[in-house]
Parts: C-alpha cells; sequence; structure tokens
C-alpha cells in the first residue's frame, strides 16, 4: 500500500506541475496570442487539407464513372458486334 501512496503522489506532483507550467506560459498575453493563432492555423490548415481531400476524391470518383460507362459501352458494342457475326453465321448455316 506504501508504494501505491508515493505513485500517487509523483502522478499529482507531476499533473500539479504541468499545469502550472500551463498557468505560467498563458499568463503572457503575447504567447497566450501566439499559441491561440497557432492552433487556428492548424485547425485552418486541417480544414483545407480535408477539403481539397474531398473534392480531389470526388473528381477522381466522377473519372472512374465516366470511363467505366465508356468501358462498358465498348463491351456493349463489341458484344452486339459478335452477336450479329454468330446469327449471319447460323442463318447461312441454316441454308446450306
Amino acid at each position: 500500500m506504501k508504494g501505491n501512496g508515493g505513485m500517487k503522489f509523483l502522478i499529482g506532483f507531476a499533473i500539479g506541475a504541468a499545469v502550472g507550467a500551463a498557468a505560467a506560459y498563458f499568463s503572457d498575453e503575447k504567447k497566450r496570442n501566439d499559441f491561440i493563432d497557432d492552433v487556428s492555423d492548424f485547425s485552418d490548415s486541417v480544414k483545407s487539407g480535408v477539403k481539397d481531400a474531398y473534392y480531389g476524391a470526388r473528381i477522381r470518383g466522377r473519372k472512374a464513372s465516366r470511363d467505366l460507362q465508356r468501358y462498358l459501352a465498348d463491351v456493349k458494342d463489341s458484344a452486339e458486334g459478335m452477336y450479329e457475326e454468330v446469327k449471319d453465321k447460323a442463318l447461312r448455316a441454316m441454308k446450306s
């Protein structure tokens, strides 16, 4: 039990030191404003990155959709051509 109390004291001391250091740091108005500006710039950067990724994915999705539609149209044309060819051969075979 004695070791557990010592651990709690150390954790409490570390948390208190961190809170005290943060309070001392942010008591300076310039540092506080610089920190707020940095956080704001970072959040704007993240927001911009998310927007860019979204619109980029949207553009790639549209391109993939167009490519797939073209491919399917080509497959359909090929299938129709093969059907007509087989049908013509079958008709000629029936006439012979």
